[in-house]
């Protein structure tokens, strides 16, 4: 039982030996797994926000795109565009994960770039684009008052995750509107309208808006990346300029002996009526 237990296993090892032996003779893909010949990557197209990160991850992979754990190095190659961005190894990568590990920052410059990956002679490339964090309204505050008839601009730009600017930003490339027309209106007609120029006329309130949806001059415009910055602004009116009595100025047969009151109504040019107290003196009611 023994020395047949012994030449059974004795088979055994000699018939894998073999078979081994010859799927190796005839292998035509035969390589050798530690050599590098390729780098994956992932993701192959980044799109990064101003001031935020995202994590890029590569590997060195032999012929069989198995990992090799052989050393990737990452730099940004200006040549494929302006985009400012940083590439850094992952800080927080542990020691058993596989090298290849980065952290991707976008910077102040909007638009493309790209990464090269290099291990060995082998190299990938990673095309990256810049987008804005945010669009943001500058001028005028939330909250500001307004005289009917008053005309002012909305000033916006685009900001990174901190809130400073980036760009390039055309102003002319945003959406400028507003929540109420007839109280404030972006349709300005002058000589030399701009971007963001908005007219007042009726009291009351009203929100403005300002959407960027990206741009060609900066490489981001069809990638549905679609940022808006609202304020509000409260129209009041402007210097009386018509006074009325709120009876339409007919008090009609009035009794001998009997009183009739009326109060007066003052407003300005565009209908609003005007309250303020410091703007209404010496009215007064005149009788022929």
């Amino acid at each position: 039982m023994r020395v047949g237990l012994v030449r059974n296993v004795g088979l055994s090892i000699t018939a894998l030996a073999v078979l081994a032996l010859g799927g190796c003779d005839s292998n035509p893909l035969d390589f050798n797994v530690k050599d590098t010949t390729g780098i994956q990557v992932n993701p192959s197209e980044m799109v990064v926000s101003a001031g935020r990160t995202a994590d890029l991850e590569s590997r060195a992979v032999n012929q069989g795109n198995e990992p090799t754990f052989a050393a990737v190095s990452a730099a940004v190659d200006p040549v494929c565009g302006p985009g400012s961005i940083t590439v850094v190894p992952d800080p927080e990568a542990l020691e058993i994960q596989p090298p290849g590990l980065f952290v991707v920052t976008g910077g102040s410059v909007l638009g493309q770039t790209c990464i090269v990956l290099t291990s060995g002679s082998n190299t990938a490339q990673v095309d990256v684009t810049v987008v804005a964090d945010a669009v943001e309204i500058t001028a005028p505050a939330d909250g500001t008052l307004y005289r009917a008839g008053d005309t002012d601009q909305v000033v916006a730009g685009l900001v990174d995750f901190d809130g400073n600017p980036v760009g390039p930003y055309a102003p002319e490339d945003a959406v400028f509107t507003s929540s109420d027309d007839a109280v404030a209106s972006f349709d300005v007609v002058g000589v030399d309208p701009q971007p963001g120029d908005f007219v007042t006329e009726a009291s009351g309130p009203a929100t403005l808006t300002v959407t960027w949806a990206g741009q060609a001059l900066n490489g981001t415009s069809g990638l549905g990346v679609i940022s808006s910055s609202e304020i509000a602004i409260e129209v009041v009116a402007n210097v009386p300029a018509s006074a009325a009595l709120d009876n339409g100025d007919d008090f009609g047969a009035i009794a001998g002996g009997s009183e009739a009151t009326s109060e007066v109504v003052v407003l300005d040019e565009f209908g609003n009526q005007n309250t303020n107290a410091d703007e209404i003196t010496a009215c007064a009611a005149i009788s022929n």
